[in-house]
């Protein structure tokens, strides 16, 4: 079966989290790695509340090959940064040549 392109898979990721009010913030594509960074406004950063939500996002894409690189507050912002390896970012990669 076919790898499913990148576009499908960061899709994918936006369909299962933007019901829980995560916004797309940047995706890139570095190697052959998809890297996407999610946000979400929260009230009180710091809380177990917001940690609790970082692993819910990661509970719902781990299982798609999703893996978590960074998290951090900014201001009143939760921003998460996964990536996930992909033939297909792999061959837009060695498309666009090094960087």
């Amino acid at each position: 079966m076919a790898e499913p392109t990148v576009i499908m898979e960061v899709e994918r990721v936006m369909n299962l989290v933007e019901g829980f009010r995560w916004k797309k913030v940047k995706e890139e594509i570095v190697l052959d790695e998809i890297h996407l960074e999610l946000k979400k406004e929260v009230a009180v950063s710091g809380t177990k509340a917001v940690y609790m939500e970082v692993e819910r996002v990661m509970n719902l894409v781990q299982g798609f090959g999703w893996e978590k690189v960074k998290e951090e507050v900014v201001a009143d912002e939760m921003h998460i940064t996964v990536k996930k390896k992909s033939a297909a970012a792999e061959k837009i990669g060695a498309a666009i040549g090094p960087t």
